[in-house]
């Protein structure tokens, strides 16, 4: 009787996979999302920024509040 002494090469292991952001579908490790649960995307898409300099640039770039200026015209046409 004769025997089949094929070899076969075991199957690769599976490769790890990692999550993909669901909106720049990219592999990542960590997604961020909101207090309401909201995805805000992960560390390859969402970036930091320091409060204090991003505060800075906002109100630089604000330039004078129309609602603002209506309450303060309205105070002063009341008194």
């Amino acid at each position: 009787m004769m025997s089949n002494n094929y070899c076969f090469d075991p199957p690769d292991p599976p490769e790890h996979k990692y999550p993909i952001c669901p909106l720049c579908n990219a592999e990542c490790e960590t997604i961020y999302h909101s207090c309401d649960g909201d995805i805000l995307g992960c560390e390859h898409c969402v970036s930091s920024v320091d409060a204090w300099e991003w505060q800075a640039e906002e109100e630089k770039n604000a330039g004078p509040d129309p609602d603002r200026l209506y309450d303060e015209y309205m105070d002063r046409q009341s008194a």
